[in-house]
């Protein structure tokens, strides 16, 4: 414990002062049965699976492309080739870059298509991203000057453009990528919506806040705001000093003085120039808004308050509530319910809500009984497929429709028999039907066409959906009976999520086409558009009530969206004239070149990748004194092979101690190997004649190797880990005179184990929320087994957090047993006092007990219970200007605990007891490095008990 807590305060401290950044070598594990091939081209090695070749055809053009664009533009050619993995395996946009241990991105193709979440235009999608992640590499890969001569001798730990404010690293993406075309995210409306009510309502991110804020817009911020102050400098300035700003930051060897960076740049210091960014957005919204206001504002009426994401409002078919999504960083996202008269007047307890995975859209059934929605759910324990699930809504009970079908935004037919829905596919999407249990196609789509948000008309002989092809998103009717789609519109306008009017003469939208994201109408007899409201924010999701009085839709604010309505008014909507227009036209050509032409391919085989690519130097000690070593790793592209090893050599002791972890992902369970040879301390365990306590240094010898199976949901997770472990033990110390003579030898057997975790942690979350999570070990030690001992020892765990009803307030409590039997050691098998959080695994060290010394009791038995009240204080979410900390909350604890150690015999447990409290706050230091750190009093009740001031990392437990 001693030797891990010292080795972690070294390694950070020379992370900190050296520009230098540990990113874990541990990628997402893929499915085992994919067969992996790889694409070699001048300058990527593009790695993809069975069903991906044309997207990797694709994704070559693309990335040289980005090569020598994005090279040319920031001054800097990455070393050696990156290695880019297409892997198809989620049902969500997902993009990833890393520099370390050497230039790596994962991209998931799956697109944004309506965008119902963060809707943006985009020519190609896989474009778009390989540009937005390349340009990651290319900005963190640089090194000049020092930390370039510093790279030469501890390789690629020497990162020095990481140490960056992510609206910094994102920010420059986000533009890079519109810069090019691919997106507009740096400009466009949904970017433009987020800024301009920030600002008119007065809640504008201040520079510090950009960084990681946990309120809205949350993750989004760095992107949007951080692109669009770029744009604002190379307005400023020149687009020269966007590329100089990044190349001279990785000149330094000391990271995080952001600010004197940007005064050798711009002759400004980074909190003026944002303030001037600021300034120059009021000047331009408040004139906008004055214009908007000249031409009437719609005043919607909020049925609910606004806050993050609360999405898709839909009335039950007898009109009386409203079902809706709700998206936030406080709690599991929702479906939830309000009266159409509005939150007040419906219960909004936790009773009245449906837990969801993920997505926005649901649909009533005709009779107002159940829901049907989408969610992604775990599939085959390595991939997250959307799936369509039914609540009925009298039992409360969920039944899944579908699995493994990628299905998503279903909606029932007027009859409630059938449920229409979209079905995606690497290349486009399709509609299906789902009926009895059953599903089948209805229409397929062409290659890069994709569908979203189907809607059925009142009449069951027409469909209408949003449609993304060509760069386009439009809205398209389907003739069922003539088995034809006809576009309504075919423009640059973002059109999304058609819905009917209930007599089915009239297409409700949201579209982008004035600016702005408001609602548009088209009558089907007239053929006529119409613009239905002026907003400043924006309107999105719509819906008609049933009586044909009310239209309910997501309006946003400043601080996130709220569900509003306004009257089914036509005589107050506007005509406007909507113009066909021919497809935007693509960025890239159609057609890519055979893969045979695009570059040479090969099956998956990447053993260079496993080489050392740095080393990191490590400090410790033995029992002797001082240790000096150096840990190192690899892993390979796909994480199928990784290792991690370090390296000591004691200069008192004269002798090498090591760890060598592999871990093997060929297969379905996780093989884990570990051999290791270390000096482990045992404090106060020797007793000298006159009472005086020594340490207790003892050699490890191990050998474990262990096969884990996963079993994976959203809300839910268990292992069950099976294995061999060989431990010989013996003593590094003189022992003396001791009275305490500790046990040598081999300790050989197996060793089972179950853990399960269902609790989760949230954006403003003090503690793990709504959960509990349990484990159950079971060693075996027996002399056939090539040991000295027959022992057995089971250990076992429950955490249990209870939330409270106020948000983030919760009791956690905290039951830890075990039990011992066989040839009896010294040291005995558990130990309980003290401290443990947050080093100690929650397996290896469960046993929790405050007010005591360390390890003050031993024994074959263990028992030990404890309950904390964790209750926050405030959110601050505040920093200094660019300096790297950022206080995100404080929040307080209450606690007791009860527990013993003793052996057989003894007559049982003599339980102790300690009680106290502490204060804590959570806060980034480094930009990046999350720490709840946390400070109190803990007073032992019984005779052996300590007043104990404490500061500890994380929660006890």
């Amino acid at each position: 414990m001693k030797r891990r807590t010292l080795f972690l305060r070294r390694f950070f401290l020379f992370v900190l002062l050296s520009g230098c950044i540990p990113l874990p070598l541990t990628p997402p594990k893929f499915d085992p049965s994919l067969t992996w091939k790889t694409l070699e081209t001048p300058h990527f090695s593009i790695h993809f699976h069975q069903g991906e070749e044309r997207t990797a055809e694709e994704a070559a053009r693309h990335a040289e492309e980005a090569h020598t664009r994005l090279t040319q533009r920031l001054h800097w050619t990455p070393s050696g080739k990156t290695q880019l993995v297409l892997v198809d395996h989620a049902d969500r946009v997902q993009g990833e870059a890393t520099p370390f241990p050497y230039n790596t991105i994962y991209i998931n193709p799956y697109p944004p298509a309506a965008g119902i979440l963060t809707p943006i235009r985009y020519q190609n999608w896989l474009r778009a991203i390989i540009f937005h992640e390349y340009t990651h590499i290319v900005q963190l890969d640089q090194a000049h000057r020092l930390p370039k001569v510093f790279r030469s001798i501890f390789g690629r730990v020497v990162l020095p453009n990481v140490w960056q404010p992510l609206w910094l690293l994102e920010g420059l993406a986000t533009y890079e990528e519109s810069e090019a075309g691919t997106t507009d995210r740096s400009d466009g409306t949904f970017s433009e919506m987020l800024l301009r009510t920030a600002v008119l309502e007065d809640r504008f991110k201040s520079i510090d806040q950009a960084h990681l804020p946990d309120s809205w817009p949350a993750g989004m911020t760095p992107y949007y705001y951080g692109a669009a102050f770029h744009r604002f400098l190379r307005e400023r300035y020149g687009e020269e000093k966007i590329a100089e700003w990044s190349n001279r930051y990785s000149g330094r060897l000391i990271p995080f003085f952001i600010e004197s960076n940007a005064e050798d740049v711009f002759g400004r210091r980074l909190g003026a120039l944002w303030r001037e960014w600021k300034d120059s957005l009021q000047e331009k919204y408040r004139r906008e808004a004055a214009r908007l206001k000249e031409e009437g504002i719609t005043t919607p009426r909020p049925l609910s308050r606004s806050d993050f994401w609360k999405l898709a409002p839909v009335p039950s078919p007898d009109g009386r509530r409203i079902a809706y999504t709700e998206i936030n960083r406080r709690e599991y996202p929702k479906i939830k319910f309000l009266s159409s008269e509005g939150e007040s007047k419906w219960n909004t307890s936790e009773e009245n809500s449906i837990r969801r995975n993920s997505d926005a859209g649901l649909s009533w059934s005709p009779d107002g009984k159940s829901i049907v929605f989408s969610q992604m759910e775990v599939f085959g324990n390595f991939s997250t497929y959307s799936d369509l699930y039914r609540f009925d809504l009298d039992d409360r009970k969920l039944r899944r429709l579908t699995k493994g079908l990628r299905a998503k935004d279903p909606d029932f037919s007027p009859d409630g028999q059938r449920v229409l829905f979209v079905r995606q596919e690497i290349d486009r999407s399709d509609l299906w039907i789902w009926e009895e249990g059953e599903s089948r196609l209805l229409l397929s789509g062409e290659r890069d066409q994709f569908f979203a948000t189907p809607r059925w008309s009142p009449d069951g002989k027409r469909i209408v959906l949003s449609i993304w092809s060509g760069g386009n998103q439009d809205i398209a009717l389907y003739y069922l009976e003539l088995n034809r789609l006809e576009r309504v519109m075919e423009d640059a306008a973002l059109d999304l999520t058609p819905v009917w009017s209930p007599d089915g003469e009239v297409l409700l939208f949201v579209s982008d086409r004035e600016g702005i994201f408001d609602l548009f109408a088209y009558t089907l007899s007239g053929r006529q558009f119409y613009r239905v409201t002026r907003l400043l924010g924006g309107a999105f999701t719509p819906f008609v009530s049933p009586d044909s009085k009310s239209i309910f839709f997501s309006s946003y604010r400043a601080d996130g969206f709220e569900i509003a309505a306004i009257p089914y008014d036509r005589s107050s909507w506007k005509p406007i004239s909507v113009a066909a227009a021919a497809p935007a036209e693509a960025a890239s050509p159609v057609d890519a070149p055979p893969i045979e032409e695009a570059g040479r391919v090969h099956s998956y085989f990447e053993p260079a990748t496993l080489l050392p690519r740095f080393w990191v130097p490590l400090f410790g000690v033995d029992e002797e004194g001082l240790t000096v070593g150096a840990l190192t790793g690899g892993v390979d592209p796909l994480g199928k092979d990784r290792y991690l090893l370090n390296l000591f050599y004691g200069s008192e002791s004269d002798r090498f101690s090591y760890q060598i972890d592999y871990w093997n992902d060929h297969f379905t369970p996780t093989l884990h190997f570990q051999w290791l040879d270390r000096a482990d301390p045992h404090g106060d365990l020797l007793i000298e004649p006159d009472g005086d306590e020594k340490t207790y240094w003892e050699r490890n010898r191990r050998f474990r190797i262990e096969a884990i199976f996963p079993f994976l949901t959203f809300e839910r997770q268990s292992f069950i880990s099976v294995g061999y472990q060989r431990e010989a033990l013996a003593s590094l110390t003189d022992l003396g005179a001791s009275l305490v003579i500790p046990e040598e030898g081999v300790l050989s057997g197996l060793r089972l184990s179950w853990v399960y975790n269902s609790a989760h942690e949230y954006g403003f979350s003090i503690s793990p929320e709504e959960g509990r999570r349990l484990f159950l070990t079971q060693e075996i030690f027996r002399r056939k087994f090539g040991g000295d001992v027959n022992r057995r020892r089971t250990i076992g765990g429950w955490r249990e957090y209870y939330n409270l009803p106020w948000p983030n307030q919760l009791f956690a409590a905290q039951l830890s047993g075990g039990l011992a039997h066989g040839d009896l050691l010294v040291q005995r098998s558990f130990q309980l006092g003290g401290l443990t959080a947050p080093f100690a695994d929650f397996q290896e060290e469960p046993f929790l007990l405050r007010g005591y010394p360390a390890r003050e009791f031993r024994g074959e038995r263990a028992l030990s219970f404890s309950v904390e009240y964790r209750f926050p204080l405030r959110n601050v979410e505040r920093g200094w200007g660019t300096f790297p900390f950022f206080v995100r909350r404080l929040h307080g604890t209450v606690f007791g605990d009860l527990g013993d150690a003793w052996d057989e015999g003894e007559g049982g447990p003599s339980f102790k007891s300690g009680v106290g409290g502490s204060l804590g706050t959570d806060f980034y230091l480094g930009y990046y490095i999350p720490v709840r750190l946390q400070g109190g009093v803990a007073r032992g009740l019984s005779e052996e008990g300590i007043t104990l001031v404490f500061i500890t990392l994380g929660n006890a437990f």
